[in-house]
Protein backbone atom coordinates (compact mmCIF):
# COMPACT_ATOMS: atom_id res chain seq x y z
CA UNK A 1 0.00 0.00 0.00
CA UNK A 2 1.67 3.29 -0.98
CA UNK A 3 1.65 6.15 1.48
CA UNK A 4 0.80 9.79 0.99
CA UNK A 5 3.13 12.18 -0.44
CA UNK A 6 4.61 14.48 2.23
CA UNK A 7 3.21 17.52 -0.16
CA UNK A 8 -0.11 17.92 -2.55
CA UNK A 9 0.51 17.91 -6.23
CA UNK A 10 -0.36 21.21 -6.06
CA UNK A 11 2.81 21.77 -4.24
CA UNK A 12 1.04 23.17 -0.87
CA UNK A 13 1.59 22.76 2.40
CA UNK A 14 -1.25 21.70 4.67
CA UNK A 15 -0.92 25.11 6.60
CA UNK A 16 -1.48 26.74 3.25
CA UNK A 17 -4.10 24.46 1.85
CA UNK A 18 -5.79 25.18 5.11
CA UNK A 19 -5.36 29.02 5.29
CA UNK A 20 -6.70 29.03 1.54
CA UNK A 21 -9.93 27.17 2.65
CA UNK A 22 -10.93 29.54 5.29
CA UNK A 23 -10.52 32.59 3.00
CA UNK A 24 -12.75 30.65 0.42
CA UNK A 25 -14.97 29.97 2.78
CA UNK A 26 -15.34 33.62 4.30
CA UNK A 27 -14.92 34.96 0.62
CA UNK A 28 -18.18 32.43 -0.42
CA UNK A 29 -19.70 33.70 2.82
CA UNK A 30 -19.66 37.53 2.48
CA UNK A 31 -20.77 36.70 -1.62
CA UNK A 32 -23.84 34.96 -0.18
CA UNK A 33 -24.32 37.59 2.21
CA UNK A 34 -24.00 40.29 -0.79
CA UNK A 35 -26.93 37.94 -2.95
CA UNK A 36 -29.01 37.94 0.00
CA UNK A 37 -29.13 41.99 0.25
CA UNK A 38 -30.23 42.09 -3.35
CA UNK A 39 -32.70 39.95 -3.14
CA UNK A 40 -34.77 41.68 -0.67
CA UNK A 41 -36.56 40.09 2.71
CA UNK A 42 -38.42 36.77 2.34
CA UNK A 43 -42.31 36.63 2.53
CA UNK A 44 -43.70 33.15 3.24
CA UNK A 45 -46.91 32.34 1.42
CA UNK A 46 -49.84 30.10 1.02
CA UNK A 47 -51.14 29.51 -2.50
CA UNK A 48 -54.35 27.34 -2.68
CA UNK A 49 -55.17 26.53 -6.11
CA UNK A 50 -57.73 23.77 -8.42
CA UNK A 51 -55.36 20.53 -8.73
CA UNK A 52 -56.01 20.90 -12.50
CA UNK A 53 -54.63 24.15 -12.75
CA UNK A 54 -51.63 23.48 -10.47
CA UNK A 55 -50.86 19.90 -13.14
CA UNK A 56 -50.66 22.17 -15.93
CA UNK A 57 -48.66 24.90 -14.25
CA UNK A 58 -45.97 22.40 -13.42
CA UNK A 59 -46.39 20.98 -17.17
CA UNK A 60 -44.83 23.96 -18.07
CA UNK A 61 -42.73 25.04 -15.13
CA UNK A 62 -40.85 21.68 -16.26
CA UNK A 63 -40.88 22.97 -20.07
CA UNK A 64 -39.48 26.47 -18.92
CA UNK A 65 -36.50 25.03 -16.76
CA UNK A 66 -37.64 26.06 -13.28
CA UNK A 67 -35.98 23.38 -11.55
CA UNK A 68 -38.49 24.55 -8.40
CA UNK A 69 -42.08 24.93 -7.61
CA UNK A 70 -40.88 28.18 -6.27
CA UNK A 71 -38.87 28.95 -9.10
CA UNK A 72 -41.64 28.93 -11.42
CA UNK A 73 -43.92 30.96 -9.86
CA UNK A 74 -41.04 33.68 -8.69
CA UNK A 75 -40.75 33.74 -12.92
CA UNK A 76 -44.06 33.90 -13.68
CA UNK A 77 -44.86 36.73 -11.30
CA UNK A 78 -42.22 38.42 -12.48
CA UNK A 79 -43.46 38.16 -16.12
CA UNK A 80 -46.71 39.40 -15.02
CA UNK A 81 -44.93 42.30 -13.56
CA UNK A 82 -43.64 43.17 -16.81
CA UNK A 83 -46.77 42.98 -18.67
CA UNK A 84 -48.39 44.62 -16.56
CA UNK A 85 -45.52 47.10 -16.15
CA UNK A 86 -45.86 46.93 -20.58
CA UNK A 87 -49.40 47.77 -20.43
CA UNK A 88 -49.78 50.68 -18.34
CA UNK A 89 -47.22 52.27 -20.33
CA UNK A 90 -48.57 51.71 -23.78
CA UNK A 91 -52.01 52.54 -22.24
CA UNK A 92 -50.40 55.86 -20.86
CA UNK A 93 -48.26 56.76 -24.27
CA UNK A 94 -51.95 56.45 -25.96
CA UNK A 95 -53.34 58.50 -23.12
CA UNK A 96 -50.63 61.30 -23.54
CA UNK A 97 -50.60 60.99 -27.57
CA UNK A 98 -54.59 61.13 -27.60
CA UNK A 99 -54.60 64.60 -26.30
CA UNK A 100 -52.34 66.18 -28.00
CA UNK A 101 -54.53 66.35 -31.35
Amino acid sequence: MKSKPARRRDGKTADVASEAAIKSWITRRKNARKEGHKEGKKKRVMLVIDESLFERFNYWRDIAGDPTLTDGIRRAMLDYIRQEKSVATHQQKEKDGGSRH
